[in-house]
């Protein structure tokens, strides 16, 4: 009985939040705009009265507190928008292919995966920041999960969203750099933690990668032949990688549904061009929900 009553749920629950995601797609929201501008006639005219008219002393009609508190308004009520449909997305992923959810926190921890030589050593484990909107599914016996975290670049919050998996053997220690990505201290970061940078004979790849390794053989016996070509063909994927014992981890900016099914696929042909005695092909996404793009 429980069971049928479950079953009965879904489909409503489903509705609902294809509903969120097309109000998020809808800009015409009228309840989430009152309350955006509620908030915004309350943050625009502080911001306004603590740092603009403070420095500048503006006198006569406040027409730039008027134009803030609009400006205010616009993001707040986008980005509420935008956070609806992505959540959605992301609960309509979960239903439709098996992926259960976790809250905040450690995603190695809310997936139950022990990694005791990544966690230890790997580069992207290596800051301190806190996951969220985490997702796992296990493959037979190992398994895969994607979150999002937010670091702090100077100034500026950037979301990012990553995607780590089991190789079911122990990688050597290995980190992949797109040369188009900008991360500010990463080459002195890198020697402190024993990588040295590793060249190939091959222009092409040389040219859009980097390869920074705790054991140069160990970069070599990965990027055999079909792992050159792969990475040779996908230039421009603005993603980072790193295989450090017993995970492969890919992140990129963006903490959406969006780049986390990007992070899936490309995770699933990387599984697929490595030597099958260092990472096992795995396959992530038969079918990917179209509805979760949102």
């Amino acid at each position: 009985m429980p069971d049928q009553k479950k079953q009965a749920q879904t489909p409503k629950t489903k509705a609902q939040l294809q509903q969120q995601i097309d109000s998020g797609n809808n800009w015409f929201h009228p309840k989430m705009m009152l309350g955006a501008a509620v908030i915004a006639c309350i943050g625009g005219p502080i911001f306004w009265a603590t740092e603009i008219h403070r420095d500048l002393g503006m006198a006569g009609f406040p027409w730039d507190l008027i134009v803030i508190t609009v400006i205010v308004w616009f993001f707040l009520y986008f980005g509420l928008l935008a956070a609806m449909r992505n959540v959605a997305g992301q609960r309509i992923f979960a239903m439709q292919s098996g992926w259960k959810k976790g809250g905040r926190g450690d995603a190695l921890a809310a997936a139950g995966i022990d990694a005791p030589q990544a966690k230890a050593k790997s580069h992207a484990l290596s800051g301190q920041h806190t996951d969220y909107a985490i997702v796992f599914k296990q493959f037979d016996d190992r398994t895969v999960v994607a979150s999002s975290y937010d670091l702090r670049l100077g100034d500026e919050r950037v979301s990012y969203s990553r995607v780590m998996l089991e190789t079911g053997t122990s990688a050597p220690r290995i980190l992949v750099h797109n040369r188009g990505i900008a991360e500010h201290g990463l080459l002195g970061k890198i020697k402190q933690q024993g990588l040295a940078p590793v060249s190939f004979e091959v222009d092409d790849f040389n040219k859009h990668w980097s390869v920074f390794a705790e054991d140069a053989k160990g970069a070599f016996d990965l990027f055999d032949q079909s792992t050159l070509d792969y990475f040779c063909s996908n230039p421009s994927e603005h993603i980072q990688l790193e295989f450090c014992g017993e995970l492969m981890l890919l992140w990129c900016r963006g903490g959406g549904m969006d780049r986390k099914l990007d992070l899936f696929k490309q995770a699933q042909a990387i599984a697929v061009a490595v030597p099958d005695d260092l990472i096992a092909p795995i396959t992530i996404l038969e079918d990917t929900p179209d509805d979760a793009m949102g």
